[in-house]
């Protein structure tokens, strides 16, 4: 679906341009929640020229039981949101599937008019744990005070719903900052 609803060019035959089929666009943010300061990407699936805004192309099952709904309230919506706000999209476009896999409704979502009473979580609360979140993450992160000597990485996972696990390592495979980054 994102490749039909972003593609330009087609030739000839009616197919798209395969050198825009898959192409990537990020985007880099700056988030600044109490005392702590995030730069990070964001992939960004199209970009509205009309409305001049960023728009996250989703696609899912038609949601039509009680249960369903209240699910993807709760849960869907919520990561939508989340992934949204943080990474400054203004606009989620969501193609809703019929059981063949067919496109058969589509729904537009404003980031911003997303959290309301209704909904079972609040966007204050959620920015409260991520302040929180970030601040533990830095205690964890300080207590070993070592990274650019023994290259020590540092793994946050969450194992259920309620905690988050802290580890360390030097493995190699878990270092992805380059060399020249680190010696400089």
């Amino acid at each position: 679906m994102e490749q039909l609803l972003t593609e330009s060019k087609t030739d000839e035959s009616g197919c798209t341009n395969t050198q825009e089929q898959h192409g990537k666009y990020l985007l880099v943010n700056q988030l600044n929640i109490n005392a702590h300061s995030l730069v990070f990407n964001s992939e960004i699936d199209a970009y509205d020229e009309k409305t001049g805004s960023f728009v996250e192309i989703k696609t899912m099952k038609h949601v039509s039981t009680p249960k369903e709904k209240d699910r993807f309230k709760r849960f869907r919506l919520l990561r939508w949101w989340a992934q949204s706000q943080l990474g400054g999209v203004q606009e989620i476009l969501c193609g809703f599937r019929d059981d063949e896999g067919l496109v058969t409704r589509m729904e537009s979502f404003q980031t911003r008019s997303i959290p309301n009473p209704a909904l079972p979580w609040n966007q204050t609360v959620l920015f409260h744990f991520l302040d929180k979140l970030l601040t533990w993450i830095k205690k964890q992160v300080a207590v070993t005070g070592e990274f650019s000597i023994n290259r020590v990485v540092h793994i946050f996972e969450r194992s259920d719903e309620k905690t988050i696990n802290h580890n360390t390592t030097t493995d190699p495979r878990y270092q992805f900052l380059p060399e020249w980054y680190l010696t400089r």
